[in-house]
This record gives structure tokens, sequence and C-alpha cells, in this order.
């Protein structure tokens, strides 16, 4: 059972019908809802795909939200990402595959990303990321260097952070673009059964 605690009043739960996949490359999975037709006004406009096409360039302010833990004991406030410094770092269309800096909770795989400074925390996993301009969404958040280097909480380090510095691939936050996802869901599509064949193409197209 899944629960969308902000549809309606007091939130929705619905029935997973199946797991198309998991794809540690773009660190994604894509699951198929079971949604009765008594709910389905709820989901009604609330989905936005992703900017497959979109490239990921330099200086894009972004914008994220999720339950990560730093200031958030228990994780019960959801905490908005969207200061000077929640932008890409990484050169315009760089994207790395890469393991995980976090040295506390390490993911045991690499995945695609672009650099960003965002303040994300263990928690933040999974969530969508927007540019802050447009309102695409343009990733989803996979990691970050875990315990931050004090430099990078100052707006002088990051200001002088050249984009062909290794320390943008070691030091700051990391997300998947929706490119990669867009390739990992092209390549999958001829492997699949044919009903899981034709969600990915709907939402190729979409």
């Amino acid at each position: 059972t899944l629960t969308f605690p902000f549809l309606g009043t007091n939130g929705v739960s619905v029935k997973c019908k199946r797991i198309i996949g998991h794809w540690t490359d773009a660190d994604f999975g894509l699951i198929v809802l079971d949604i009765p037709t008594s709910k389905e006004h709820f989901f009604a406009g609330v989905g936005v795909n992703f900017a497959y096409n979109k490239k990921i360039e330099r200086g894009t302010p972004l914008l994220t939200v999720g339950f990560g833990i730093a200031k958030n004991p228990g994780q019960k406030n959801m905490m908005v990402n969207q200061d000077n410094d929640c932008k890409v770092y990484s050169a315009t269309g760089d994207y790395r595959f890469m393991g995980d800096p976090d040295t506390m909770n390490p993911g045991p795989y690499k995945a695609w990303s672009f650099s960003h400074g965002c303040d994300i925390s263990h928690g933040h996993s999974g969530s969508a990321f927007f540019d802050r301009n447009t309102g695409e969404m343009v990733g989803i958040v996979w990691t970050a260097a875990t315990p931050k280097d004090p430099r990078v909480l100052t707006r002088d380090y990051l200001d002088h952070l050249d984009s062909s510095s290794e320390e943008i691939w070691t030091k700051l936050g990391y997300t998947v673009p929706a490119t990669k996802i867009g390739e990992v869901l092209k390549s999958i599509e001829p492997s699949l059964p044919v009903d899981d064949a034709k969600t990915v193409e709907a939402i190729l197209d979409q």
C-alpha cells in the first residue's frame, strides 16, 4: 500500500498493482498503481513527467522538497531547498557515472549524476528536482557528500568553484538527471512484457 499524505483532506492510499523494475544506473524504480475509480479524481492533474530532453545547464536555479534530517528533528517537517546556492555547479550537460560520496551510509552502486549546491541530507533521497525558472522536473535526488565539508556551507567557497574542479564531484550534492532516466527507460522498453512496455512508451511520449 502506498499513501499520498497531501492528497485530499487526510491523504489517499492505493495499492501497488505491479513493479516494473528498478535500475541502479539511474537510481530509479517504476511501479503501476491500482487506483479505484472512486479515487481517480484525487490524482487528476497532480502528476508531472520528467523533462527527458532538457540539458542540465550550469547555474540553473533548482528547487527540491523532501524530509531530510538536517535541522529537522524526527523528520516531521517538509524541507524546501531554494536558496541562492541551490543551483547546478557541474558544467552544462556534464553527467558523471559515480559512486556514492556518502561515507556514513553509502549506496553500494554507481549512478548518473549532476552536481548542485542544494542543502539535502538523509531523507531527501528520491525527491524530485525542479528547474526553478521553468517548473520542469529535471531529476531526482540521489545522494550528497556526507558528512559535509564545512567549506561547502560558505558562499565564498561555492562562488569560487570552477566547473572543472574535481571537488564538484566529491563535496556537493548529486542528482540523477531526467535525461539519463529517459535513456534507461528507452533501453529497457524492448525487453519488457507487452503491458509494461506500453506503460513505459506512454510515459516517454507524455
